[in-house]
């Protein structure tokens, strides 16, 4: 198995990277996200 492979397998949906900077609005969306997600299960 190649190493790309192998880094494919450790990071399906692709490395984290952090915003820089991370500001007020950033933050907002992700907490609005996380609100909002047991809603959307609910729903299915």
């Amino acid at each position: 198995m190649t190493d790309q492979e192998l880094q494919k397998l450790r990071y399906p949906i692709g490395r984290y990277s952090k915003p820089d900077p991370i500001t007020d609005a950033l933050l907002r969306e992700g907490i609005d996200t996380i609100e909002d997600f047991p809603q959307k299960l609910k729903k299915k």
